[in-house]
């Protein structure tokens, strides 16, 4: 063995100090305390720190010192690390003078160059602050846990795979045949579905990293929609790294929500509907304006909804009802005592001002004062009530009784207007009970009248009338037209009569007179026939023999005086006859109420008569020109030929100046037009109607007629339900116009 020298052994003695003062500076530097005991549990060393914090032990036992104790500690770091030779922890609570702190015990074996242990190292560190912060949150966390378990929304955390994490107890309660959730899919547990929801607010969250929202259909683990939830997402980050991790889920169940919801919408819908149909007006005024209006009162004004709304209430009073409308506006916004129900003009659009009836009251409208209230159109009532007192006017000064009359034997009256003291008898003498209305009944038609009543009634009519008479107070007889209702319960049995009497005595004497009339009319009427038939057959044959006679003589005279004399008797002869033949004519037309109609052609009806006067006008020296080239249709009756033939006549004779007559035709829509122009003097306006009326001609010097075959022509017309009417003629002369019906 080499022996060093004093040298070496001094520098090595200086290195191992030097040692020994880098690890006691090291030791002092570090921040925990520092204990080394030996293998007795006596402390052989304490650094600076423990020193300050617990004071100098050293050759102290550390149980006895620390623990106040006789035997190791239960529990002792020390004691297992020399026991297996590592390192091992444990923490203390410890109790000093300055309060209760703990500590936590990190020991490690010393170990000589041989490997054997000769002492232990014990680190103390202070985890007083550690293990309060630990405490606050643990405390924190079982508070988190707590409001987590308490809170009666499902609470839900999912990761970004949409892997449930956790949950809370609301969330298991509702869905508790998902349990356990944690790993399972969140639309699998709460949704029984083997894909992502396609309104999931969750996933929406994930993608944008905000928080989303949405409303869902609540499963039940069949997948039966038995509710409604409210999700809210939110994103669930790291503290450090800001890393999304997962997504918050609040969920509230809003299935009750939802059908109070419904309830309101459908009330509010009711509600709606009420307004928008009521046939009232319904308003608010809110700062005199209009806010709100439904459709009716819309209607009331004149105007729209839209245009309505904003528009300040006064432009919708009328001028005379504006003071006091306003008036009672302002005074009831500030809380005065108004009437809430009144009547005034309203201010229609189109200047017209019907009367309404308002009940208006104060209302709290979108958080402020508000007057609401409804309208109602009145002003038929109004009228209504104004035509009732005037009918009641006219009643109670007219003859027009009303009585009501109970179906009971006699007829008791249990109403009668006043004005039956016409027939002397006031009110009270029949609503008393003490006069039976059939008392008063004409005793030679109260049998009848009963009879009629009854059989009136068990016939279930509703309605009847009956003519009788009744005596007056006075003993007068007056005949009386009863207008009966009769009433009915809901049985079907008779309760009442009801009904008017109008006093028609004027009218029975009058339709006496009337009858008495027609029977000395009847008489009238027959001897005129027989006359016509005497004036047509007796006066018209001797009249034919004489001038079958003048005509023989005419043949035979020679003597031109004479031959004169004789052309005259001629003439007037078949004046008279034509006279006989019209004015009988005429009054058989003129008892004539219709005639028989077939289809007709008016131009083959007019050419025939043209045709058949051609050689009369030709000896007047005129010619008729005939224009009618198409069909005129008409449903007319043979005779009607006779109007056109009297019409052509008449130009003959008192137009022959002219030297011709045209005739002209038209069809129209319904009817067809004949118009016969002659050229002659004219006629004066005065006599244009007159002519068609019997023995009504125009004046004309050298021409004698009686007048009767326009009168004639316009009978015809008449029957016909056509027009015929004179016009002038431009040039000269005269329009004859004739319309007939096509059916």
């Amino acid at each position: 063995m080499k022996v060093k020298t004093k040298k070496q052994l001094l520098n090595e003695l200086e290195k191992a100090q030097d040692e020994k003062n880098r690890f006691e500076a090291i030791v002092a530097a570090i921040g925990d305390g520092i204990i080394i005991q030996d293998t007795d549990y006596k402390i052989i060393y304490q650094n600076q720190v423990q020193n300050e914090i617990y004071g100098d032990r050293t050759g102290e036992l550390c149980y006895k010192t620390y623990e106040g104790i006789d035997e190791i500690c239960q529990d002792c770091p020390i004691e297992k690390t020399f026991r297996d030779g590592k390192i091992h922890r444990s923490e203390r609570r410890v109790v000093t003078d300055k309060g209760v702190s703990y500590v936590e015990l990190t020991s490690s074996p010393l170990k000589d160059s041989s490997g054997k242990i000769i002492a232990g190292i014990k680190i103390v560190r202070d985890i007083t602050t550690l293990k309060r912060v630990e405490n606050e949150l643990r405390e924190g966390e079982r508070l988190l846990e707590s409001i987590f378990s308490s809170i009666q929304d499902g609470i839900g955390v999912i990761d970004t795979k949409m892997n449930i994490i956790r949950v809370n107890k609301t969330a298991q309660e509702w869905y508790p045949h998902a349990i356990p959730f944690v790993g399972k899919k969140c639309y699998e547990a709460y949704h029984n579905r083997k894909e992502r929801c396609e309104q999931c607010p969750a996933q929406e969250t994930l993608r944008t990293g905000k928080s989303s929202h949405e409303i869902v259909p609540k499963h039940d683990k069949s997948g039966k929609v038995i509710g409604w939830l409210e999700i809210y997402s939110y994103p669930l980050n790291d503290m450090v790294t800001g890393t999304m991790n997962g997504v918050i889920e609040y969920v509230r169940d809003i299935t009750e929500r939802k059908r109070i919801e419904e309830e309101l919408k459908q009330s509010e819908e009711k509600y709606r509907l009420l307004i928008e149909n009521i046939n009232e007006g319904v308003f608010v005024i809110q700062d005199a304006k209009m806010v709100f209006v439904n459709q009716m009162l819309a209607n009331i004004t004149g105007r729209r909804i839209e245009e309505i709304i904003g528009m300040d209430f006064r432009r919708f009073v009328a001028p005379e009802d504006l003071e006091m409308v306003q008036d009672r506006y302002y005074r009831r916004q500030k809380g005065e005592d108004v009437p809430r129900e009144y009547e005034f003009h309203v201010l229609r659009k189109d200047g017209e001002k019907p009367i309404v009836n308002m009940t208006v009251g104060i209302v709290n409208y979108c958080g402020r004062v508000a007057s609401m209230g409804i309208l109602r159109d009145i002003t038929a009532k109004k009228r209504s009530e104004e035509a009732l007192a005037l009918s009641n006017l006219v009643v109670e000064n007219s003859q027009t009784v009303l009585f009501r009359w109970r179906a009971l034997e006699g007829w008791p009256v249990e109403f009668v207007s006043n004005n039956v003291v016409q027939f002397g008898y006031n009110a009270e003498d029949f609503l008393s009970g003490a006069l039976l209305y059939a008392s008063i009944i004409h005793p030679e038609d109260l049998k009848r009248v009963s009879k009629e009543v009854e059989d009136h009634s068990e016939s279930g009519e509703d309605r009847f009338q009956q003519e009788y008479r009744i005596t007056a107070k006075n003993g007068a007889i007056h005949w009386v037209d009863d207008r009966t209702a009769i009433e009915r319960d809901s049985f079907g049995n008779i309760t009442h009569y009801q009904g008017i009497i109008i006093d028609i005595t004027e009218r029975k004497h009058a339709e006496e007179a009337i009858s008495k009339y027609n029977k000395e009319l009847e008489e009238s009427n027959r001897m005129k026939e027989l006359f016509t038939d005497i004036m047509h057959h007796d006066l018209l044959n001797p009249l034919n023999v004489a001038h079958g006679y003048v005509e023989l003589f005419l043949e035979d005279e020679k003597n031109p005086r004479k031959k004169s004399y004789l052309d005259t008797i001629k003439r007037n002869l078949v004046k008279g006859m034509e006279l006989i033949d019209n004015a009988t004519k005429l009054s058989k037309l003129k008892s004539l109420k219709s005639i028989g109609f077939e289809d007709l052609d008016l131009r083959i009806v007019v050419t025939d008569v043209i045709e058949n006067l051609r050689p009369l006008a030709f000896n007047a020296g005129m010619n008729i020109e005939n224009n009618l080239v198409t069909g005129l249709p008409v449903r007319a009756n043979r005779i009607i030929e006779d109007i056109f033939t009297n019409i052509i006549i008449n130009a003959i004779k008192y137009a022959p100046q002219g030297k011709k007559i045209v005739v002209k035709g038209k069809e129209e829509a319904n009817s067809c037009l004949v118009r016969i122009i002659d050229f002659g003097g004219g006629i004066k306006d005065p006599d244009k109607k007159l002519i068609f009326e019997r023995f009504t001609r125009n004046e004309k010097k050298g021409v004698k007629g009686s007048g009767l075959g326009l009168a004639i022509a316009g009978r015809i017309v008449e029957l016909h339900n056509g027009r015929i009417w004179v016009e002038d003629n431009p040039d000269t002369g005269a329009v004859f116009v004739v319309e007939i019906p096509k059916s």
